[in-house]
């Protein structure tokens, strides 16, 4: 009877045994913590096996965690109106979780960076293990385990923006034509042109102009035959231009003080008269540059002249309404269209 007693027990035993060495690897995979990733991208980008691939040349094992959690990853990369790309990673590890936007130039940088974030979660000791330079040297990695991108590189990427510039505003010397129309400043609306010569601090100029308008005829109401004169003007201006940045456009206020002769030769009379007039004039508007290139631009301005002086033009010799031809405008109308070269 006792050798039968021995011989279930020792049968117990080897059961017992074979139970175990079959149980104890789900059991050992129970203990490491699973992590799980959600890689959304485009078509032309990185695939979920390739971010797999690069946690594990990242870490140097298959990505588990050691103390039995999980860790679960969603990223998704997007491209970006002005060809960039931006990344979301959020994470979750038990009931902490996580959330980071990054941008980058292409669709690779936001894999890598994914990866990266997941490795250095998992296991930082053995990221910083494979990514420190060895102490001697070494025969080169077989290409197929190499690390996809520098860590430092992407780590900067992800966590720390450059400091923004702190230079001031550029300063260009800017000169080109212009034409414009004037209603007031003669008996008829004219037509000018000219050209100017500024500095331009950022999107603000300064500048000097000069303008010279085509001739307009005035006639005095009731003579006959009709008598008056031809005059036409030419003025100097200083204007300063404040002006910000909207899209492929700069926009403002412009102020002016211009200098301004008016010169006119009489008809319809025995003698010809010739007189001119000068006068100071303040002036005020908007101002829209177009952008078209780094260096031309082309801007356009509207807006109002006032003179401070209003000298009347007479012709001797006619007593129909006293002679007299014209005056200028209390205010008068004006419209620049130019083209701006940059230095």
């Amino acid at each position: 009877m006792l050798p039968r007693r021995g011989g279930k027990r020792l049968s117990k035993v080897w059961i017992a045994a074979g139970v175990w060495v079959a149980v104890w690897p789900a059991l050992a995979r129970a203990e490491a913590g699973t992590v799980e990733i959600a890689w959304s991208a485009p078509a032309d980008c990185p695939t979920t096996p390739d971010v797999e691939a690069s946690i594990r040349d990242l870490l140097g094992r298959p990505p588990h965690l050691p103390d039995g959690r999980k860790l679960e990853i969603k990223a998704r990369a997007e491209r970006k109106r002005d060809r960039g790309w931006s990344g979301t990673i959020e994470t979750r590890l038990g009931t902490t979780t996580g959330s980071r936007t990054i941008a980058t130039e292409s669709c690779r940088a936001v894999a890598d960076a994914t990866a990266l974030i997941v490795a250095l979660m998992i296991d930082p000791e053995a990221v910083a293990a494979r990514a420190s330079p060895p102490a001697a040297p070494s025969p080169p990695q077989d290409p197929s385990r190499a690390i996809r991108a520098p860590p430092a590189a992407t780590e900067t990427a992800v966590s720390r923006a450059p400091p923004p510039s702190r230079r001031g505003l550029a300063r260009t010397l800017s000169l080109g034509p212009m034409l414009a129309v004037d209603v007031g400043t003669l008996p008829r609306p004219s037509y000018g042109a000219g050209g100017r010569v500024g500095v331009k601090v950022g999107r603000s100029a300064l500048e000097l102009g000069v303008l010279a308008s085509t001739s307009a005829r005035g006639t005095i109401p009731g003579t006959a035959p009709p008598a008056g004169g031809s005059f036409r003007f030419w003025s100097a201006s200083l204007s300063a231009c404040p002006a910000f940045a909207v899209r492929r456009f700069d926009l403002g206020a412009c102020a002016e003080i211009d200098a301004v002769e008016v010169k006119g030769t009489g008809f319809g009379v025995t003698a010809r008269y010739e007189n001119d007039a000068r006068w100071l004039a303040l002036g005020a508007g908007a101002i829209a540059r177009l952008r078209i290139s780094p260096h031309v631009a082309i801007p356009l301005r509207m807006g109002v002249v006032a003179p401070l002086g209003h000298p009347t033009f007479v012709l001797k010799g006619v007593t129909e309404g006293q002679g007299q031809i014209y005056s200028p405008s209390r205010v008068a109308v004006r419209a620049l269209l130019a083209v701006d070269v940059d230095f």
